[in-house]
């Protein structure tokens, strides 16, 4: 299984309390993601702990929040995950909401990675985050 993960602004994102740490770490639907890209550095780098909040509507999120999608266009048979940070939202001809997400550590958004990602793109917001070294006994 490999995983994928960006990430979001401090703001936005705290670190996972003890209790939440025990609890997703033992998580096995899919709601935590382990960052392999330096793209949301500094505050995500790889190896750091994402986990998702659960029953997030798409239409009630906001610029900055960082979420976790599967890119728009897959190079393969299946879309990566991506986390990253809200940095527009629009509207699209049929008015359906749209994302234009970028990584803290990026210029500027990836087409076809970064956006567009719609509803059926959207896996889940960043809820907190747990350090490398944390996760280590």
């Amino acid at each position: 299984m490999s995983f994928e993960i960006a990430i979001a602004s401090p703001e936005s994102l705290r670190m996972c309390s003890s209790f939440e740490r025990s609890q997703y770490a033992s998580n096995s639907s899919g709601k935590v993601w382990v960052i392999s890209s330096e793209s949301m550095s500094p505050l995500l780098t790889i190896g750091d702990v994402v986990a998702l909040e659960n029953n997030t509507v798409f239409a009630d999120l906001s610029i900055d929040d960082i979420v976790a999608f599967k890119e728009p266009i897959p190079d393969g048979d299946e879309a990566d995950v991506i986390i990253s940070r809200i940095n527009e939202i629009l509207t699209d001809p049929h008015d359906q909401i749209v994302l234009l997400t970028k990584g803290d550590a990026n210029s500027a958004s990836i087409p076809r990675i970064d956006f567009p990602i719609y509803d059926n793109n959207f896996v889940g917001r960043v809820s907190c985050f747990l350090e490398e070294g944390q996760l280590k006994h």
